[in-house]
């Protein structure tokens, strides 16, 4: 399956607390994109489990203007990471199936220009950090997050990550 398929069945599959409509327009969209066109370019991958805090994160997202693609598992995230040009990826540490620092080396593999940013509200210790920051892991987010904390944290890595 190409770039258009996959992201076709993310934008069904992966965002479905999204009206029916959108998802609807979004595929008739990437059905009309030249076969020969790059894929698509997202400036945000979220990666949460929980449906609530995703939501929220998106919305508090886009109303940056930000473009903003989600996934709930590491495995779906991984899938997004290789069929799309992304700025920032915003994930959570624990995930079912692939997660943690498993999933951190995943996705830097599959988006090296893309930052980072893994956010949870266990506690780690000093090697869990630097496994993390071997892996990939450009900085770390503490929960409970707020929206301000969030909004500051993505834009400034989109600019890092736009600068280099």
């Amino acid at each position: 399956m190409g770039w258009k398929g996959l992201v076709t069945k993310m934008v069904t599959a992966y965002n479905p607390l999204l009206p029916g409509s959108w998802a609807g327009k979004a595929s008739q969209r990437l059905k009309m994109v030249d076969a020969g066109a790059a894929p698509p370019r997202y400036d945000v991958l979220l990666v949460d489990d929980g449906d609530q805090i995703r939501r929220l994160i998106r919305a508090w997202l886009e109303g940056l203007g930000l473009n903003v693609v989600c996934a709930s598992t590491g495995e779906q995230a991984l899938e997004v990471a290789q069929a799309c040009t992304l700025a920032v990826v915003l994930t959570d540490y624990e995930l079912p199936g692939l997660a943690k620092v498993e999933l951190v080396r995943a996705l830097k593999a599959a988006q090296p220009g893309a930052r980072l940013l893994v956010m949870s509200g266990a506690v780690l210790d000093e090697v869990d950090f630097q496994m993390l920051g071997a892996a990939g892991m450009d900085r770390f987010l503490h929960k409970p997050l707020g929206c301000s904390q969030v909004q500051a944290a993505v834009l400034e890595e989109i600019g890092g990550s736009r600068a280099r």
